[in-house]
């Protein structure tokens, strides 16, 4: 985060000297306004000023004059960081109507034709300082570390429900210094460069480390050498990256490897190499899951290499349960050796609580949650204590004097509490360790770094290389973090208003209304109840007016702005009777502002609308200006009514005059309604006006709700304490990620929050359950992060760590457009989820015999007939016939036919294909489903059907870390596997079943046998992979994918000349169409158009070649059986006579048309290699599904 403390100070002091008055009240806004100008006018002197948001999104290569000029990218990144409330165009706008007030002896700058004009008066000193902060990076916040001193203190827990007396001891003897974070400004940053020889001699000395007798078993050996030898041959694809024998990393390196090729051995070997280097480069890992990361800085040490695992400190009694759980599940359950050998990096324990004498007396509240906080509530920069105001503060940082009375302080015994650990180890290890989401979350401790960095920027200086495994996968989960669904009400339990209205007033209750003495408590509360009102008429507009309203907010977001747009283009059109067009800049800026304006408080009664009209911006358009202030007062109506119907009538009759800008009825509609008013019979204008108000209310309605929710959230930290709000809900999280990243990533190309959803409830719960309202909004592109990690403060010169990022499928497509059968254009139709926006510099091909048998794998359609003799369907069925059909199929697996069952006739069939000794020790079965329940459903069924002691069934279950209730077996249910002990299935007995989610199956798991082969023959896909009609994955990774793209290439040249601005523009149609399409097209697949099949292949073929990949390690052939009848119907359903699947209707027949595509060097020619080297095996292996009737379309 950083500061405008110094620029506030400067340009002050500064403009003090001008005047001898007293300065204006709002002198801050004025010089940010100053600054905005003066890069507008030093950088774009011809540019509009309403360019300036543009810039505050971050997408400098849009301004074409100046991209390679480097002083205008430092400049946007000390706007964005000083400005960012101007990233707004309606904040931008208003505040350049104000410019003009302020005293002209202050102003540098006078506003002529919409163009910053520097005044010959201008004060050159002031002028100066402007110019100066543009071009110098922007300061950081920094922390004031204040320690409790000995003596007494209030510790707050519950919430602040609990208080108790603590007493700060003095120190028996002086603490270790804590050694600090060193900012290390770099400009550039050499290559790294390992052999592949230096990689073999390592692996052979940690091998024989690792097999001294004294080597944990919760350690297994690596076999670092062996597996360097057989599996690590690498193709580079450009001499910049491989050559010689030697792999140079410089910058973003993106290096995918075919399934079983040896990413991760080559990852562990560039660890060992580098981090045993003396001196050397640091290293960051980011790793799936906290256990995992546990697991690597064990072995780490274990080596003499120092590591630490970075983790969140609110998780740590879960992470640390979660060793426990997993020790308890091993084969060392009760070792303490080996519970310290993962646990090390997560102590638990408090000095401070040790330290007290007896329990600390209860000052306020309940005794029964015990006398010692929660590890998740620990008080280690929360302690309340009193202490005069010329008190010195003992901590590393001398000159400091103590705070206000009753302040939050720092525990004075950190720098050696067991559980800060991982923050101090963080100062010296040479490889860090941490997961994506402790990458965003955690932060440097206070202790460790005075400036207040996130991990992402601190890496930018303190770190040589971030090697990312499963990239695809962090960079999934970055997207999402990105674009949080906020659930505002709706049947779970975790929606905002029912939560809210839940602690809040049990919260009152217990202190009998307490918090009403606070002022800002009282506003919190009217604005959440004015929100809840909103709310309440929302659901009711849309359940009772849905014929009317469905095609403006059926499976689309709306907002108060897009759906007074969609009005203003059909009411421009029927009164000209020309086609539908878009909005020029300038409307559509004014009608940003008519929207912001609607939900703006302010009194109610007599002034209300005096008031509204003096707030109103000045608006260019009159019939635009009157129908603001129309709405405004639709807005207030809206506060106050008890119906949304009381308002109709007055909307509707205002559609004729003071709403006329946005009517859509045509002139002969108007007068057809006016005949109806005289008496004769109701013509279609009736009800095309009733739709036309409806929206308008409902535009009214959303845009109320949206602002009362975001200051509701902005003030929700102030008065959590009052009402007991607990815990990082999706708004909180959402509101930390603005603040820590905003101006760090390029914002929504499309220009704004994508506003309010509503899902409809499914058919069956329609006449019981309203559907869920949630905040869908784009805070940034997430995959920035790691796209662009090396180059993330780039603006300010500084140089950040090179960048290894690995994967077997972050190759997904690639970035070139194609020519698809069924498009008339080229089209991108990469998967907009997993494939990784950077070209690929290696390739790692699997050794000869993995490839072979990839070649022996035999993949079919796998026939499971119901009653009528159609195949089973799965994919898009619902709930309850879902579950019915999953257990069908698993009864029809069990059943015997001539003594075997479906899995063992498939076995006896392989052993003649293959041959027997293919199959040793390997006659396992997986069945994949999509979600852990369904998992449960499909193996308990088993578990009875099949004959017991001979077979043995598992259910894949959540770990306890996962945080979510986990499935339990029943009596007759079958055997639960922990998520983090699956490779154990790969030792259970031959004959064993194991059912697992598909999502969790695919990613970086090794089943092997004792023969270290796969011990899975045949892996069956019981549900076609689809996302479910709450997951916008594909919507977000589209519009990610188009940010990528314009951030590093602009957009494509017109024919004529463009400004800055109409890029802009061109730049938010294109992505508000591409939001628009995507989330209109979330239904099935044979519903989708042309380019999103496309997509959807390659989304599905990922997972699906992932989790094959689980039964060809050790160069085993596999099995794969297609069941679900989606995943080709006119092939599970064919007859003589009657067509062939192709890619319309079946997605396995087009994830081959696209691997065709992709492979061909007239279609792919950048990447084309890249695709066979990767894809030819599974590709011809696919090609032959048995079964599968297709064509080469």
């Amino acid at each position: 985060m950083r500061t405008d403390q110094d620029f506030r100070e400067g340009y002050r002091a500064l403009t003090a000297a001008l005047t001898p008055g007293a300065l204006p009240a709002d002198l801050p806004l004025l010089g940010l306004i100053e600054l905005c100008l003066t890069a507008l006018a030093e950088h774009l002197p011809t540019a509009s000023i309403h360019v300036l948001p543009v810039l505050m999104t971050g997408y400098t290569s849009l301004a074409t004059e100046v991209t390679d000029v480097p002083a205008f990218h430092a400049t946007v990144a000390s706007l964005r960081h000083l400005c960012g409330r101007f990233g707004s165009p309606a904040a931008w706008l208003e505040a350049c109507q104000t410019h003009a007030g302020f005293p002209e002896v202050l102003r540098c700058y006078d506003l002529q034709a919409e163009r910053p004009v520097r005044r010959a008066a201008a004060p050159p000193g002031v002028l100066q300082h402007l110019r100066d902060t543009l071009r110098r990076p922007v300061p950081w916040a920094r922390h004031d570390l204040r320690v409790a001193v000995p003596g007494p203190a209030r510790i707050e827990r519950d919430h602040n429900r609990t208080v108790r007396a603590y007493e700060i001891p003095a120190l028996p003897h002086a603490l270790p210094a804590v050694a600090q974070h060193t900012l290390l400004r770099r400009s550039e940053r050499a290559p790294l460069q390992v052999s592949l020889t230096q990689l073999r001699a390592i692996a052979r000395e940690v091998d024989a480390r690792e097999a001294a007798p004294d080597w944990p078993d919760d350690l297994p050996p690596l076999h670092l050498a062996e597996r360097l030898d057989k599996s690590s041959h690498l193709e580079g694809l450009s001499p910049d990256f491989f050559a010689d024998d030697t792999l140079t990393l410089a910058g973003v390196t993106h290096v995918v490897g075919m399934l079983s090729s040896g990413k991760s051995t080559l990852v562990m070997g560039l660890i060992f190499a580098l981090a045993q280097q003396n001196p050397g480069p640091r290293l960051a890992v980011i790793v799936t899951d906290t256990l995992q990361g546990a697991t690597l800085s064990a072995r780490l040490r274990r080596h003499g290499i120092p590591a630490t695992v970075l983790a969140s400190l609110s998780n740590r009694e879960r992470h640390l349960d979660a060793i426990h759980w997993r020790q308890s599940r091993g084969s060392r359950y009760g070792d303490l050796a080996a519970l310290g050998e993962l646990g090390a990096d997560f102590g638990v324990g408090c000095p401070l609580d040790g330290l007290q004498t007896a329990d600390p007396e209860l000052i306020q509240g309940d005794a029964d949650g015990g006398p010692f906080p929660l590890f998740a509530e620990k008080p280690c920069h929360k302690i309340k204590q009193s202490v005069a105001r010329n008190t010195p503060r003992p901590s590393s940082r001398p000159g400091a004097r103590g705070a206000d009375e009753g302040a939050e302080r720092s525990c004075p015994f950190w720098p050696a509490c067991p559980a800060q650990g991982q923050q101090r180890a963080a100062v010296a290890a040479r490889v860090l360790i941490m997961t994506p989401q402790a990458f965003l979350y955690v932060m440097p401790d206070q202790w460790t770094l005075e400036e207040q960095l996130s991990l992402p920027e601190l890496l930018q200086y303190t770190v040589d290389l971030v090697i990312c495994d499963e990239v695809d996968a962090v960079q999934q989960t970055l997207d999402a973090a990105f674009v949080p669904v906020a659930p505002i009400m709706g049947r779970d339990g975790n929606n905002y208003t029912p939560a809210v209205t839940t602690q809040a007033w049990a919260a009152i209750q217990n202190r009998s209304g307490a918090q009403f003495k606070k002022p800002l408590n009282c506003r919190w509360t009217n604005n959440f109840g004015e929100l809840n009102r909103q709310v309440g008429h929302l659901y009711a507009i849309v359940q009772n007016e849905a014929a009317f309203l469905h095609d403006v907010y059926l499976n689309t977001p709306f907002s108060g702005v897009g759906l007074l747009d969609f009005l203003r283009r059909r009411a421009q059109a029927a009164r000209t009777g020309a086609p539908l067009t878009p909005l020029g800049d300038g409307e559509f800026r004014e009608l940003t502002q008519v929207a912001s304006a609607i939900g703006e408080r302010r009194p109610r009664g007599a002034r209300a609308a005096t008031d509204a009209a003096e707030s109103l911006p000045a608006l260019t358009d009159a019939a635009l200006r009157q129908a603001a202030l129309a709405l405004q007062e639709i807005g207030i109506n809206a506060l106050l009514a008890e119906d949304y119907r009381d308002l109709l009538p007055d909307v509707e009759a205002a559609l004729g005059d003071r709403l006329q800008a946005f009517c859509i009825l045509s002139p002969e509609e108007r007068q057809g309604l006016a005949a109806d008013e005289d008496g004769a019979a109701p013509g279609p204008g009736v009800a095309k006006r009733r739709k036309n108000a409806l929206i308008l209310l409902l535009a009214v309605v959303a845009e109320v709700a949206l602002d009362r929710y975001h200051w509701l959230i902005k003030a929700q930290p102030a008065v959590a304490g009052d009402f007991d709000f607990g815990g990082d809900g999706p708004p909180l999280l959402a509101d930390r990620l603005i603040k820590q990243y905003r101006n760090l990533l390029p914002g929504n190309p499309a220009g704004s929050i994508f506003g309010l959803l509503y899902d409809e409830p499914s058919p069956e719960r329609a006449r019981e359950q309203g559907g869920t309202l949630s905040m869908l909004n784009h805070l940034g592109v997430g995959r920035f992060l790691l796209t662009h990690l090396h180059d993330l403060l780039r603006g300010e010169g500084q140089a950040g760590p090179h960048v290894l990022m690995l994967s077997g499928t972050s190759w997904a497509g690639g970035s070139g457009r194609r020519a698809v059968p069924g498009c008339q254009r080229p089209i991108d139709s990469a998967s907009p989820t997993f494939d990784v926006q950077v070209p690929v510099a290696g390739v790692l091909i699997q050794p000869p015999s993995e490839l072979a048998a990839i070649r022996d794998s035999r993949f079919a359609l796998v026939p499971i007939r119901q009653p009528d003799g159609s195949q089973v369907v799965i994919s898009g069925a619902g709930l309850s016939q879902r579950r019915g059909r999953l257990i069908y199929i698993a009864e029809r697996f069990a059943i015997p036919q001539d003594g075997l069952n479906l899995l063992e006739q498939q076995w006896q069939r392989l052993a003649t294909v293959w041959s027997e000794a293919s199959l040793q020790d390997r006659r396992r079965a997986l069945l994949v489903v999509n979600s852990y329940a369904d998992a449960a459903v499909v193996a308990d069924t088993l578990h009875q059907a099949l004959p017991s002691p001979a077979w043995r069934v598992y259910c894949l279950e959540q770990d306890q870390r996962d945080g979510a209730a986990r499935t339990t077996a029943g009596q007759h249910g079958a055997s639960r596997l922990p998520r983090s002990l699956i490779e154990a299935f790969g030792r259970t007995p031959e004959h064993s079943v194991l059912v697992a989610p598909l999502q969790i199956v695919a990613r970086g798991h090794n089943i092997l046998n004792e023969q270290r082969k796969a011990a899975i023959a045949a892996i069956y896909f019981l549900h076609r992979p689809h996302p479910r009609p709450d997951d916008f994955s594909a919507t977000i990774g589209r519009l990610n994918r188009l940010a990528l793209e314009i951030y590093a290439h602009g957009l494509a040249p017109l024919p004529t000349p463009e400004d800055l601005g109409s890029r802009a523009q061109r730049m938010r149609r294109q992505a508000s169409r591409l939001v628009r399409r995507s989330l209109e097209c979330r239904g099935g697949y044979s519903s989708l158009p042309t380019e999103f099949k496309a997509q959807f292949a390659w989304d599905m073929l990922t997972p699906l070649w992932q989790t094959i990949g689980r039964g060809i390690r050790g160069g085993c052939p596999v099995f794969c059986g297609f069941v679900d009848a989606k995943f080709a119907p006119r092939s599970f359903a064919w007859q003589e006579g009657l067509p062939w699947d192709d890619g319309h209707s079946s997605p396995l027949v087009q994830a081959l048309q696209q691997l065709r595509l992709a492979m061909d060097p007239t279609t792919n020619p950048r990447e084309y290699r890249v695709a066979r080297l990767l894809y030819a095996p599974f590709f011809d292996a696919l090609n032959s599904t048995e079964g599968l009737k297709h064509g080469h379309d």
